[in-house]
């Protein structure tokens, strides 16, 4: 069709926008590590810990370019940072251990940091898309969002005539995408035949950036429409502004409280709004097994075990009040520039099914 390239059934060839720095190096990540273990009464107590630190340099990251340029962005050695941290990994097999009834648990904990160390000369930061940011001295990867107009304390500006904020002209930084801490447990109870196991997991110290918030109070489904009834409400931690004067707010109301003000233009634009925290614990599975006894299984040769399994995946999940919106895990994409979610994604899922295990 007219306007498109390449035109009809013509063949065409166009120039890659993304320039590769003829001079670009290999990416190197040196590691250091200290660990022990520790095995105690006949095996049923076992403890694995041990401590890291990675220094990776002339990580490859493209920057944006001017599209003035003819491209894009461009691909080079533009990071180095340091990632470190430790591990805990505690063992007890058995728990507990009466005759035909045993509890075995095992459990894990990581703590992760790092930080970048060096950016590409005269850059002070690099946006790597989808909100995230590299910024020296500061975690790998940060967001960067669009947030209100506030004071020195960090209040929300309003306006003294019609109670609204309004957005900051610029993006402001804010924490990081990566999980700091990670804890797993998995406790299996058994008796006799019959086994259940649960896998259980947490992670937090990090954030996530819900997008899919402006499609929600757009349409009025988010718990935050709600939240003051649909009515006329003095903006929560506010302050009017006169000169270089701010005032707490107590008395100036917003027009409204429905759609008139939740469908405003600012709901469509504002990126903070729908910032939360990404902490939560997860059932991650549930697993009901029996094994069939030996016994029925003497007078033929076909079979040699057979077991039956109740497995349900993704099975629950506990947020902070602050993420009202789906799962931290939900993101709109696999690679460094974790930390957001759309509308776009498809949806996280729960799985429940029955397994049969034939052994001949």
């Amino acid at each position: 069709s007219a306007g498109t390239f390449p035109y009809g059934n013509l063949p065409g060839y166009s120039i890659d926008d993304q320039l590769k720095d003829a001079n670009i190096k290999p990416e190197f990540i040196a590691t250091k590590e200290v660990g022990f273990e520790l095995v105690m009464f006949k095996n049923r107590f076992r403890l694995n810990a041990s401590a890291y630190q990675q220094d990776n340099t002339d990580q490859i990251v493209a920057i944006s370019l001017p599209a003035s340029t003819g491209y894009t962005s461009s691909l080079v050695n533009a990071a180095s940072f340091v990632n470190k941290g430790f591990e805990l990994e505690l063992g007890l097999t058995p728990m507990i251990n009466l005759g035909k009834l045993r509890l075995d648990v095992r459990a894990n904990y990581t703590f992760q940091e790092n930080k970048v160390t060096q950016l590409y000369p005269g850059l002070d930061q690099i946006d790597i898309g989808n909100f995230n940011v590299l910024v020296k001295g500061q975690p790998a990867y940060l967001l960067k969002l669009l947030d209100y107009n506030r004071d020195p304390q960090g209040r929300v500006i309003v306006s003294a005539t019609t109670g609204k904020p309004s957005l900051a002209t610029t993006r402001s930084l804010f924490g990081q995408t990566l999980p700091k801490h990670i804890i797993g447990i998995s406790p299996t109870l058994s008796y006799g035949d019959l086994s259940l196991s649960i896998v259980a997991e947490y992670r937090g110290g990090n954030y996530i950036y819900n997008d899919i918030g402006q499609d929600l109070v757009f349409n009025g489904i988010a718990a935050s429409t709600i939240e003051h009834g649909r009515q006329p409400f003095v903006w929560p931690n506010s302050v009017t502004q006169s000169g270089t004067t701010f005032t707490p707010n107590t008395n100036v109301y917003t027009a409204s409280g429905n759609a008139n003000l939740y469908t405003a233009p600012i709901f469509n634009a504002i990126e903070s709004a729908y910032y939360s925290k990404a902490d939560f614990w997860k059932i991650r599975e549930v697993a009901l097994s029996y094994n069939f006894p030996s016994s029925l299984f003497e007078n033929q040769k076909m079979f040699k075990a057979i077991s039956v399994s109740f497995i349900a995946r993704n099975l629950a999940l506990w947020v902070p009040k602050s993420n009202q919106y789906t799962d931290p895990e939900f993101s709109n994409t696999t690679g460094n520039a974790q930390g957001v979610n759309t509308t776009g994604n498809i949806p996280p899922s729960r799985n429940v099914g029955l397994t049969f295990n034939f052994t001949f």
